[in-house]
């Protein structure tokens, strides 16, 4: 190795020192006006998203997937690492975690955005990383910049309203294709049948897990 990359192999930043560079960049952006929270937002969407598309896929609990699964370890470590930074207390990161999940499963309903998850599934490499330009690439050939942003501010404006919504009312069930219905919140109404349910259609059952982790029975 010439000796010029050496230096600058050598002098990156790793572990420890890394992290502390980044909270320090961090407070920085805090204190300079920048909006931390929505940064953390998109940050977290980012390390939840891959264990939703996982376990849509596998048909697996997103629970599993994410808090269970060694595989996760390095997502988990870097939202820790992120809410350091941001000064971010832990019940709000769990917080954010599971509305960036609902948000991650909503927009996974979309074919349009399945269809590019499933792009970028097939092309990853059976082992190293693939660089995020060529994730940018394959993902807005699918489906262009324009309408992913129209859908995530949709999906947005759906997590907002599913929170609000739930908090409202006293049961809520989730129904999905087969026609089964599934509790999201309200177990202890449940038998009562003077009491109206609110239900949501979920195409796929990590979208009704999220729901019922989020701003449900599970919260």
């Amino acid at each position: 190795m010439p000796d010029g990359c050496q230096r600058l192999h050598t002098d990156v930043l790793r572990g420890a020192d890394a992290a502390e560079l980044r909270v320090g960049i961090l407070q920085a952006a805090k204190t300079a006006g920048a909006d931390i929270s929505r940064w953390f937002g998109a940050r977290t969407f980012n390390a939840v998203a891959g264990a939703v598309a996982e376990a849509i896929f596998s048909k697996r609990s997103v629970t599993e997937i994410f808090w269970n699964d060694c595989a996760a370890l390095s997502d988990r470590e870097s939202i820790a690492v992120d809410a350091r930074g941001a000064g971010i207390p832990p019940n709000e990161v769990i917080s954010v975690i599971k509305r960036m999940t609902v948000l991650a499963a909503y927009v996974m309903q979309n074919p349009v955005v399945w269809a590019a998850v499933l792009a970028l599934a097939k092309a990853l490499p059976v082992a190293g990383r693939m660089d995020g330009s060529e994730a940018i690439r394959i993902i807005t050939t699918a489906v262009s910049e324009v309408e992913l942003s129209e859908i995530f501010r949709e999906g947005l404006e759906a997590t907002a309203q599913f929170e609000s919504d739930i908090a409202a009312q006293k049961i809520v069930v989730a129904t999905r294709p087969d026609g089964s219905t599934h509790l999201i919140k309200g177990g202890e109404h449940i038998s009562d049948p003077t009491m109206k349910a609110l239900n949501y259609q979920c195409v796929s059952p990590t979208l009704q897990e999220a729901l019922w982790q989020a701003f449900g029975d599970g919260a």
